[in-house]
């Protein structure tokens, strides 16, 4: 009897909105839930209809014997069946002796076949019967409970109530991570477009043992001034403020403050303008990007910020390659009388301290010129990603804007431009 009665546990069907493999019981009715991969409200599909029980076939005698065409028209079965009978014992011969009448012997045969074929028939019939009544009434107890739970239907708030709050302990964790990295290669797996920043971490950081705990996790605060177009695009921003003369530890050797005394001090050193108490604060961003893995942390502005790179490039005056700065950039306007005919003069803006500046000349009909002049007049400086060079200009270092990259930070949605050069 458990061959008629064995059917599938589970069955399957697809979300039809991420269109991903959902399992359910089998006989499993027809019922509204989430989806546990997308959890949009979906409808499971009904069971199908129980098919017909298998016939149990008896054991085959060696003769068969067919069924007449009347039988089977009054007795339909679920398929064409062959019943066997038990075969007679063959006639023994004797010798010299007349063969007994055969008709009325073949008609008992034929009749005592059919007989019991009928017999069997009627014994499958009610043997399926009982099986199918037997299913249809013990499969409701034999079925598991359902894969996903009836819920009632929720709107898009969970995706605006991440972007206002959900982010902040996923993002502390984050950096909390990062921060414990003693190494570049420890540091990787948090920050974002790891696969192509982890030779420049390698380089940056060298062989010495990493030590962020002058800047823990702690002292950095969320901030909430990012506009909602940012938020959508996952990326949040978490600031710590510093004393400007705090000591930055750690820094890659090639980028330490010089070691000859008579040339200017770098802001990288604590007594690098005397600055007291009162001075004005660094701030150190830590911009996080939703990725398919999780928020990840932006190192290059995260390092540019926290050891005053841009800043750093601008006091030393070292010719040689260029090198990429997320800055604030805004046009100046020179007083009347005072226009240099075909230059335009840009103030570019240290994002650590929002207060200082330096100021760069660059020819108008440039690419990079023509690329700027874009640049609209509004309150405030625009952001941007700059390739900086120092170019030898009459025997004395000249700051240039070399490339525009792009109008945003790049890495953080910002789309780059074709090359563009400034052509001075």
């Amino acid at each position: 009897m458990s061959d008629l009665t064995q059917q599938p546990q589970q069955r399957d069907f697809h979300c039809s909105y991420c269109n991903e493999r959902i399992v359910i019981p089998f006989s499993l009715p027809s019922t509204t839930g989430p989806c546990p991969h997308c959890n949009e409200t979906i409808i499971s599909p009904p069971p199908p209809e129980p098919s017909p029980a298998p016939e149990k076939v008896l054991e085959a005698p060696q003769k068969p014997v067919h069924l007449p065409a009347a039988s089977r028209t009054e007795n339909p079965a679920p398929r064409q069946t062959t019943v066997p009978v038990q075969p007679e014992k063959p006639p023994v011969s004797v010798a010299k002796a007349e063969p007994t009448p055969g008709p009325p012997v073949k008609e008992r045969k034929s009749s005592s076949g059919i007989m019991k074929g009928m017999l069997v028939l009627l014994l499958l019939i009610l043997v399926g019967g009982a099986a199918f009544y037997f299913m249809t009434q013990n499969v409701a107890t034999e079925v598991q409970p359902p894969s996903f739970t009836v819920a009632p239907k929720v709107t898009k708030a969970p995706a605006a109530e991440y972007n206002k709050t959900g982010w902040k302990k996923e993002a502390t964790e984050v950096l909390e991570k990062f921060l414990a990295g003693k190494t570049a290669e420890e540091k990787l797996p948090y920050i974002n477009d790891a696969e192509r920043l982890g030779p420049r971490l390698i380089e940056f950081y060298g062989d010495a043992v990493i030590d962020d705990s002058d800047t823990p996790a702690a002292d950095f605060q969320v901030n909430d001034d990012l506009p909602d177009t940012d938020l959508n695009r996952g990326i949040f921003l978490m600031t710590c403020a510093q004393p400007l003369e705090a000591p930055l530890q750690n820094f890659n050797q090639q980028n330490s403050p010089p070691k000859d005394q008579d040339e200017k001090k770098t802001p990288l050193s604590p007594e690098a303008d005397g600055s007291d108490s009162s001075a004005p604060q660094v701030r150190i961003y830590a911009f996080f990007k939703h990725t398919a893995n999780g928020l990840k942390l932006d190192w290059e502005v995260f390092a540019q910020t926290k050891y005053r790179l841009l800043q750093n490039f601008i006091d030393r005056r070292e010719t040689g390659s260029p090198q990429t700065f997320r800055i604030l950039i805004s046009e100046e306007v020179p007083e009347k009388g005072q226009e240099a005919p075909g230059i335009r003069s840009y103030s570019l803006v240290d994002p650590t301290t929002m207060a200082e500046a330096v100021e760069v000349d660059v020819i108008a009909e440039s690419e990079v010129g023509r690329a700027l002049s874009t640049l609209q007049q509004e309150p405030g400086p625009s952001t941007a990603t700059v390739e900086l060079v120092w170019a030898e200009q009459a025997g004395k270092p000249r700051l240039e804007i070399k490339r525009l990259v792009s109008w945003e930070f790049l890495g953080l949605g910002g789309t780059e431009i074709p090359a563009t050069t400034s052509e001075q």
